[in-house]
């Protein structure tokens, strides 16, 4: 594990110290269902999936009633211990590095990946996807962007009131401790985000023409990817 790998593994180990055993609502398990939804329908339920920064293991869980065998790969070691300690015999938690994780050609049918793709090289990352994909298996990637357009800029502002009244239905009896807080705002140092023209200009080089991008209302974007038969 690299310096920078070390530096995201402390920072989710202090977290998952931090964190409640309740989980949140959050911009990105909102976003959930819909990665569920975007998977193939033809796709095997007897094949293997896999989920890049699986964290606490929230979608883990959520591929494990679409998929037989789900693998979760996580730097943070409290992460996955907080993941384990919710049984579910399908889900196998493994800690390391994605990029350094030897996965045969042609091996997955569904990799899916939300909030961690920043914090790779977005091109080998997107490569690595690819090459492990089964011939119309499906690449399924939640992440935050960088504005940089008026258009980044609008989708923020129509966000404002709808993340405010979600953020009070759901989680008004189970709001982020002041540790949980400084723990996030120590972390966003550490973050560095891709605009959308630079995230479609690498998907483009990296996955050729088969893939959708679109922004999502709570500051993500979602690129779905369908691998051609080869």
């Amino acid at each position: 594990m690299d310096a920078k790998n070390r530096i995201i593994a402390a920072d989710f180990d202090r977290l998952a110290g931090a964190s409640p055993s309740k989980p949140r609502w959050d911009h990105n398990n909102h976003y959930y269902p819909l990665m569920i939804q975007s998977i193939p329908p033809q796709l095997p339920r007897s094949a293997h999936a896999l989920d890049v920064g699986c964290g606490t293991g929230q979608l883990c869980r959520l591929l494990a009633e679409r998929f037989d065998h789900v693998t979760g790969i996580d730097l943070s070691e409290g992460q996955l211990n907080i993941a384990r300690s919710f049984p579910s015999p399908r889900c196998e938690y493994v800690l390391g590095d994605f990029l350094d994780m030897p996965l045969e050609r042609n091996s997955f049918a569904c990799i899916v990946s939300a909030a961690a793709a920043h914090h790779m090289p977005f091109g080998e990352f997107l490569h690595k996807c690819r090459e492990a994909l089964m011939p119309g298996g499906a690449l399924i990637v939640l992440d935050l962007y960088q504005p940089r357009t008026v258009t980044d800029y609008a989708w923020l502002g129509l966000a404002f009131l709808p993340n405010r009244v979600m953020e009070w239905v759901h989680n008004r009896n189970n709001p982020l401790s002041e540790t949980e807080k400084q723990l996030w705002r120590e972390h966003s140092r550490h973050d560095k985000y891709m605009s959308m023209g630079q995230i479609r200009k690498s998907a483009k080089r990296h996955l050729g023409s088969g893939f959708r991008l679109r922004r999502l209302l709570f500051f993500r974007y979602l690129l779905t990817y369908i691998k051609s038969d080869e």
